[in-house]
């Protein structure tokens, strides 16, 4: 199974701030959007991530294991966005390396943790 890195950072938004609402303005995305990126996510990993009512957001038991396991990755790959924004900007070659480096990264943890078949 090939795993969607954009809908685990949605996720990982999701959790952190407890609402679709602020997720969504974290990420730039309407509430909408949010919610869609969740569902492909749930659908792919075959399991609720989330328990969804009007005024909460948490995660089950699964989901919370998920990012317990991905937090180090998506902090990580935060990290990488603000310094390309903080300093001058890099060679594109530069970019690219650290950017596979870091996609290599993610691979690995989602294999490590059985979301991603062995390719």
């Amino acid at each position: 199974m090939s795993i969607d890195f954009s809908g685990i950072a949605v996720l990982a938004q999701v959790v952190e701030s407890g609402s679709f609402v602020r997720a969504a303005e974290a990420l730039g995305l309407s509430s909408s959007g949010v919610s869609r990126a969740i569902s492909r996510l749930e659908a792919r990993a075959g399991v609720r991530l989330l328990h969804r009512t009007t005024r909460h957001v948490r995660p089950t038991t699964e989901g919370r294991d998920l990012f317990a396991s991905v937090a180090p990755a998506v902090s990580t790959l935060r990290a990488a966005a603000q310094t390309l924004e903080i300093y001058p900007p890099r060679s594109p070659a530069d970019v690219d390396q650290f950017m596979r480096a870091e996609l290599t990264r993610w691979r690995q943890i989602a294999r490590d943790i059985g979301l991603e078949g062995s390719q």
